[in-house]
C-alpha cells in the first residue's frame, strides 16, 4: 500500500516537472522569434507554438513576421532639409545691395554710398531693382534734365527715390522738360502723381509734333 503512494508520488512529481520545462522551452521559444529581424512574430492559423502542426488543422505553417513601424524622422534632420532647401533657393538681392558698391554716385566713379544716401534712394520702393536702374540711368545713361546730362547726384536721387518703375520716371520726367517744364517742377509734378496714383503716370507718344498727353 504504502508502495503504491510512493509511487503515485514520484508519478505526480514527474509530471509537475515536464510540465515546468515545457512551459519554459516555450516561454524561450517565443522571446526568440518576437526578437528576430526587427519584427513581431505572429503565428498562423493551424500552427503551434513548437512549429509542429496543431490538432485543428493538421497542417505545419511558417511564422510570420510584421515588419517593424518606420521610426519617426528626427526633427534635426527635418530642420536640416530646411536649412538646405533654404540655401538653394535663388536670393534675391536688396535695393541697397543693388547701390552700395555697385553704382558710381559721381562722376569721378566713386561707388562709397552714405547710408542715408542709399535709405533715401530705397525708402517706399515695393521692386528693389528699379530705383538703382533709374540712377544709374539718369547719372550715367545721357538723360537731359533741361541744360545738359550732367546731373547734380542730389537731383538724380531725388527723381528715382522710391519709383518702382524706372523707365516711367524717367520717360515722365523727359515728357514735362519737352514741353518746357523746368526740372524741378517735373521732378515735383511726378512725385505729386506717384503719391496720387499710387504709380509714375505714363505717356502716349503722338505722330504729330507737340506736347504729350498725359495718360492717367
Amino acid at each position: 500500500m504504502k508502495s503504491n503512494q510512493t509511487r503515485r508520488l514520484m508519478v505526480s512529481v514527474g509530471v509537475v516537472i515536464a510540465l515546468g520545462v515545457a512551459l519554459a522551452w516555450e516561454y524561450v521559444h517565443r522571446q526568440e522569434t518576437s526578437g528576430r529581424g526587427g519584427g513581431v512574430a505572429s503565428l498562423s492559423p493551424g500552427m503551434s507554438t513548437d512549429n509542429s502542426p496543431s490538432a485543428a488543422t493538421g497542417s505545419a505553417a511558417s511564422a510570420q513576421y510584421s515588419p517593424a513601424p518606420p521610426a519617426a524622422e528626427p526633427e534635426h534632420a527635418i530642420a536640416a532639409l530646411r536649412s538646405e532647401h533654404a540655401a538653394a533657393a535663388p536670393q534675391v538681392p536688396s535695393c541697397a545691395d543693388l547701390a552700395q558698391g555697385q553704382i558710381a554716385w559721381d562722376y569721378e566713379g566713386n561707388k562709397d554710398w552714405n547710408s542715408d544716401n542709399v535709405q533715401n534712394l530705397c525708402r517706399g520702393t515695393s521692386n528693389p531693382t528699379e530705383p538703382p536702374r533709374s540712377f544709374d540711368r539718369v547719372m550715367h545713361g545721357g538723360i537731359n534734365w533741361g541744360g545738359g546730362t550732367r546731373w547734380q547726384w542730389q537731383n538724380a536721387l531725388d527723381l528715382c527715390a522710391g519709383t518702382n518703375d524706372a523707365e516711367a520716371t524717367i520717360n515722365y520726367f523727359q515728357a514735362r522738360i519737352g514741353q518746357g517744364v523746368q526740372w524741378p517742377a517735373a521732378i515735383r509734378d511726378g512725385k505729386y502723381l506717384v503719391m496720387t496714383l499710387g504709380r509714375w503716370p505714363s505717356f502716349r507718344a503722338k505722330r504729330t509734333p507737340g506736347p504729350l498727353p498725359l495718360s492717367l
